[in-house]
């Protein structure tokens, strides 16, 4: 049985063993770029955020079974007050960013991230967003997928960078 909810004060042990797992997956794909975070006192600090709510953050979890499968956050974001200046015209729109989405390996490819993904789109939608965006690491064989073929995310731009050591 899988149940979508906002995430809730008492999920934060479950979310933080969740981003341990995505971290993981990240680091074997590419150690390079992604490394093993610390996650020491992370569930309290994920307690800390869940109990005060914030009215342009979402916070959704997908369970399965009673425990906690899936999860994602997101953020609306405000038309750009000068936006007339800008040459990029989502900056005049009221957008929402997904920001974060995880899904635990058990569960990968049953739908859980893209029932997430639709629910917070419905949720922008409710509140005035007309553009949603996000951002994947593109050699991922799991999310970049996803993002493309799956939700209809289309790639618009390339994050470049340059260590300077």
């Amino acid at each position: 049985m899988v149940n979508l909810r906002a995430a809730a004060p008492g999920d934060g042990p479950a979310l933080a063993r969740l981003h341990t797992e995505m971290a993981a997956y990240y680091v074997d794909l590419a150690p390079r770029h992604f490394r093993t975070p610390d996650i020491d006192g992370l569930a309290e600090q994920i307690e800390r955020d869940l109990e005060t709510p914030d009215q342009d953050a979402l916070h959704l979890v997908a369970e399965v079974d009673g425990e906690v499968a899936s999860a994602l956050f997101a953020r609306l974001l405000p038309a750009s007050a000068d936006a007339e200046r800008e040459i990029q015209p989502d900056l005049g729109e009221r957008r929402i960013r997904i920001e974060y989405l995880a899904t635990v390996a058990e569960h990968r490819r049953q739908g859980l991230a893209a029932r997430l993904v639709d629910a917070a789109e419905s949720w922008a939608r409710d509140r005035g967003a007309t553009i949603a965006e996000t951002w994947t690491y593109r050699p991922s064989p799991l999310s970049f997928p996803f993002w493309t073929e799956r939700m209809g995310y289309e790639e618009r731009s390339v994050n470049l960078r340059k260590p300077l050591d």
